[in-house]
């Protein structure tokens, strides 16, 4: 069996379980998108007949392993190809800019792919609710701005490594059974075209210019600064400051005071789309 019919099955399986079907990048998002939607969390995970499944890296009772925006992206574009309707898809922000993704989750963007408006669904949580017994409510714009270094290196990093990708400098290399040894001179030559993805980079000033760029994005608006900050280190950092919880803790706490708060109209605005069948796919 291919790994195509392996995710088919998978797919059938989840549509024999409710006719929907909306793919999540990872597991614990589940527990976010229901908390936004203002609902209890669901144990089949099927909320108004659709199933909602967070992915997972590890296969579990047959289906196949994967987690992450590739996986997501691989069952909606199978399932669009085989002609299976009411399979969605969404994807995190992952550091686009917020005028990127202005078509790619609210209407009347109708999928099935969408991506949230924030760098990952933690940061929609942190847009819509703050835990009563954490304290006061955050000064959200100081809050991001602590994490400039961060967000800065780790755009930095996506760049350059973008480029040892192409220079094959990304990892460690080594002979493959059935594969002719490498050449030196063949090596020599593709290093030679392409030395000047990396020659005299100023590693220190691409620094300081991600700085800027951050910086204006929040004082532009706190959504657009949520669009290159990690949400995840809202609650496995600044989360766990503020509350002395473990990360784990954080995230169920947070999420209830976002449900009890009734969720986020945008993501409410979306799921009604998706449920009451308002999206129409060719």
């Amino acid at each position: 069996m291919t790994a195509a019919d392996r995710l088919l099955n998978e797919i059938e399986g989840d549509l024999r379980r409710a006719p929907k079907v909306v793919y999540l990048e990872g597991k614990t998002d589940v527990e976010a998108l229901f908390a936004l939607l203002g609902v209890p969390g669901s144990r089949t995970g099927i909320h108004q007949g659709v199933l909602v499944r967070g992915l997972d890296d590890e296969g579990q009772r047959g289906r196949a392993p994967g987690s992450g925006s590739e996986a997501v992206r691989r069952r909606v574009s199978l399932a669009a190809q085989t002609g299976r309707a009411h399979v969605y898809g969404v994807l995190d922000g992952d550091g686009r800019t917020l005028d990127g993704l202005t078509e790619e989750f609210g209407a009347p963007q109708a999928g099935p792919l969408f991506a949230w408006e924030g760098y990952c669904i933690e940061n929609l949580l942190a847009m819509t609710a703050w835990p009563d017994e954490w304290g006061d409510a955050q000064e959200w714009a100081e809050v991001l701005r602590g994490y400039a270094a961060y967000v800065a290196l780790n755009r930095l990093h996506a760049e350059l490594r973008a480029h040892i990708t192409t220079l094959r400098l990304h990892k460690f290399q080594n002979p493959q059974v059935g594969a002719p040894l490498e050449a030196i001179t063949e090596v020599q030559r593709a290093l030679e075209r392409d030395r000047h993805l990396i020659e005299g980079i100023d590693v220190a000033g691409r620094f300081a210019a991600e700085v800027a760029i951050y910086m204006r994005e929040i004082d532009a608006s706190l959504a657009r600064g949520h669009m290159l900050l990690n949400g995840k280190w809202l609650i496995n950092h600044h989360a766990v400051k503020c509350s002395g919880l473990a990360p784990e803790q954080c995230r169920t706490v947070w999420c209830e005071a976002v449900r009890t708060s009734g969720g986020s109209a945008a993501v409410r605005a979306w799921w009604e789309r998706v449920a009451r069948g308002q999206l129409f796919i060719s």
